[in-house]
C-alpha cells in the first residue's frame, strides 16, 4: 500500500465498456485507482512514481490544506498537485499518463473550496431548514439546489478549474449522490414538497454541469441511480457488498455501461490477499 503523509483510499476499478468482456479482475490481483491527498504539500518523489502508474487519480479535497492559504483554496492545489503528477509521467515517460479527477460534492459547500467561500458568504443560496435556519452537517452547509441561480453557479465553480486547468485535470468526481430524500438527513428539517424539488435540483445541477464541460472531460458519480444521471458519463458504486443486494446492484449498473470504480472490501473476500 501506498504510505504517504497523505489520505490515501485504494479501490477497484472495472472495464465495461463492452457486455462481451468479464470485469478484468480477481482476487489475486485487483485493478486499483487512488484517491489520495497530502494535506503537507505536493507529493514525494516515491509516491508520483505509484501515482503516476494508475489508470486515473482522484485528487481529495484536503490537498494542500496546510499550505498558504491554510484550508482554502482547493481547487487550485488540486491543479497544482495534478500537473506534477502528469509532469513527473511525462518526464518518465509513463505512457499513458494517469488521468486525474478532481474531487467535489453534490451537497455540502465545503469552505476548502473557493465554491465555498463564495456561497458562505451568499447565505441565501444555501439551503435553509423550516425555522429559517442554515441546513448544516458537520462538512458544511448545503447547496440549495431548488434554486436556478445555484444549479447555474454550482456547476460553473466545478466546470471552471477543470477548464482553467490547461489539461492538468481530465474531469471530475462529483461525491455525495443518495437515491432518496430519506439518505440526507439535512432533508428531514425542511417539507417533504422542498426535498423532492432539492432532489430535482440536483438532477438539473448534473446536466448543467456536463454542458459546461467538454466531451472529452469526464463526469464520475457516485451512487447516482437513475434519478440523477442526466449529467454522469461514468458511475462508482461507493460499497459493495457481497450480498445479494450488493449484487444485483452491480449488475444493474454494469447493464447501464458506465461503471468504472467500486469500493469494496476485498481484503475480507473469501481467499483474497489482504493489500
Amino acid at each position: 500500500m501506498l504510505l504517504t503523509t497523505s489520505v490515501t483510499t485504494f479501490a477497484t476499478t472495472i472495464a465495461t465498456s463492452s457486455s462481451h468482456f468479464n470485469p478484468p479482475f480477481s482476487f489475486d490481483q485487483i485493478p486499483t485507482y487512488i484517491q489520495a491527498s497530502n494535506r503537507s504539500g505536493l507529493f514525494s518523489i516515491p509516491t508520483l512514481h505509484n501515482l503516476a502508474q494508475q489508470s486515473f487519480v482522484v485528487l481529495d479535497s484536503d490537498q494542500s490544506i496546510e499550505m498558504v492559504p491554510i484550508n482554502s483554496n482547493a481547487e487550485n492545489k488540486i491543479i497544482t498537485a495534478a500537473r506534477q503528477i502528469k509532469e513527473y509521467a511525462a518526464t518518465n515517460n509513463i505512457i499513458p499518463p494517469p488521468s486525474i479527477y478532481m474531487y467535489s460534492q453534490i451537497d455540502y459547500a465545503r469552505t476548502l473550496y473557493s465554491a465555498g467561500e463564495w456561497f458562505e458568504h451568499h447565505p441565501q443560496y444555501l439551503l435553509h431548514n423550516t425555522d429559517g435556519t442554515l441546513a448544516k452537517e458537520p462538512q458544511g452547509h448545503i447547496y440549495d439546489h431548488t434554486q436556478a441561480f445555484v444549479q447555474q453557479q454550482w456547476a460553473s465553480t466545478i466546470a471552471q478549474p477543470v477548464l482553467d486547468s490547461k489539461g492538468a485535470l481530465d474531469g471530475v468526481f462529483i461525491d455525495g449522490y443518495r437515491d432518496s430524500t430519506q439518505a440526507y438527513g439535512f432533508l428531514t428539517n425542511i417539507s417533504d414538497n422542498k426535498a423532492k424539488q432539492w432532489m430535482e435540483g440536483v438532477k438539473n445541477s448534473s446536466s448543467l454541469l456536463r454542458v459546461m464541460l467538454p466531451s472529452k472531460k469526464f463526469n464520475i458519480f457516485n451512487n447516482p441511480g437513475l434519478w440523477s444521471s442526466k449529467g454522469a458519463d461514468a458511475v462508482m458504486i461507493e460499497t459493495f457488498y457481497p450480498d445479494d443486494g450488493g449484487i444485483q446492484n452491480m449488475i444493474q449498473t454494469i447493464q447501464s455501461g458506465r461503471l468504472v470504480q467500486v469500493h469494496a472490501a476485498v481484503n475480507i473476500a473469501p481467499g483474497c490477499k489482504k493489500f
